[in-house]
C-alpha cells in the first residue's frame, strides 16, 4: 500500500491484541492505525503535551499499553488514544544507550518482557553477535537480561558480512523471534538463541524498516 505523504517515513508497526495495526513516524510521537487489508488510515492520535520529539525507531503493544522505543534506548509508555486525542505518557530510561543503538522492539508475553533489538552494537566483545535485550515489565527477578547469537551462525547462508537489525517481532504461532535487517534479510531465532532460518527478503525492499506477523 502507498501511504499518505505524512506517513512517508514509517519507522515502526505493531499489532494490537485484537489484530489492529498501529504505526508511527520517525521523529514525532504521532500514532496511526492502518487497516492493512485496505491500506487506509482509520485514526491518528499524538503522544505528549507537547508531542514527543525524538529519534523514534519502533513500536509494540503489551498488556494494554503501547511502547515507543528511541534509538538511545529510551522507552515511552502510554495508553492507546482515540482519533484526534492527545495522550499522556511515562518515560523509562533503560541506560543502554552506551551499549547499543536500537531500532526494533517487540513483546514476548511468555517472559512478560520487551525485546529490544540492537542495530549497532557498541560493546567491543559483542560486535560479532546479534544482541537482543529483554526488559521485564514486572518486578519478579532481574529486570534486564541479554540474548546474544554469534553472527557467523546467521551470515554463513546469506553472503553478508554484517547484520543491522531494523525491527523484531514474535511469531504468534511458534513463539520464535523474527528480525528484519537493513541488509534486506529476514532471520528467525528461538527464544534460546538457536537460528531457525536466515534468508533474503523476497521482492524489492529498498529499506526494510519494520515487521509484524498476523495470526
Amino acid at each position: 500500500w502507498v501511504m499518505p505523504r505524512d506517513l512517508d517515513e514509517l519507522s515502526g508497526i505493531a499489532l494490537t491484541r485484537d489484530a489492529r495495526l498501529l504505526a508511527h513516524g520517525d521523529e514525532r510521537g504521532q500514532i496511526s492505525e492502518i487497516d492493512y487489508r485496505r491500506g487506509v488510515v482509520t485514526k491518528q492520535f499524538v503522544v505528549g503535551h507537547p508531542t514527543i520529539k525524538a529519534d523514534l525507531e519502533a513500536i509494540t503493544v503489551a498488556d494494554g499499553f503501547v511502547y515507543l522505543l528511541a534509538s538511545n534506548g529510551t522507552l515511552y509508555e502510554f495508553r492507546e488514544g482515540a482519533n484526534g486525542e492527545r495522550v499522556d505518557y511515562s518515560t523509562h530510561d533503560t541506560r543502554l544507550g552506551k551499549e547499543c543503538e536500537f531500532e526494533g522492539i517487540a513483546f514476548d508475553s511468555t517472559l512478560n518482557s520487551l525485546l529490544l533489538a540492537c542495530k549497532n552494537v557498541r560493546i567491543e566483545h559483542l560486535r560479532d553477535h546479534l544482541v537482543i535485550y529483554r526488559w521485564r515489565l514486572d518486578g519478579n527477578g532481574p529486570r534486564l537480561s541479554r540474548l546474544t547469537v554469534p553472527l557467523k551462525d546467521i551470515l554463513k547462508s546469506l553472503g553478508e558480512k554484517k547484520l543491522h537489525p531494523s525491527d523484531i517481532t514474535v511469531d504468534p504461532l511458534t513463539g520464535n523471534y523474527v528480525l528484519i535487517a537493513n541488509e534486506k534479510v529476514i532471520v528467525g531465532i528461538t527464544p534460546g538463541g538457536q537460528v531457525v532460518f536466515a534468508r533474503k527478503l523476497p521482492g524489492g525492499h529498498d529499506q526494510p524498516e519494520s515487521v509484524a506477523i498476523t495470526k
